[in-house]
């Protein structure tokens, strides 16, 4: 089980580690962190520091409003 990646609630892909450019282009000062992410849902999780374990599972990103963000 050890090297896994989490896998996808929304679609059960197999999620593949990025850094925070991958999530975050905008924000330099995410990218040394480490995340998963779903490709063909855009899903993401965080990891805790200095670990590869996720901090929770994969999540698709919501406006306020409750849409699907783009």
């Amino acid at each position: 089980m050890q090297g896994l990646t989490p896998i996808c609630p929304y679609c059960g892909q197999f999620s593949r580690k990025v850094g925070g450019d991958a999530i975050y282009p905008h924000r330099p000062d995410l990218y040394h962190k480490t995340f998963y992410q779903c490709a063909p849902c855009d899903a993401h999780v965080g990891t805790h520091p200095g670990t590869d374990k996720p901090l929770g599972r994969l999540a698709i990103q919501i406006c306020e409003s409750g849409a699907l963000h783009d």
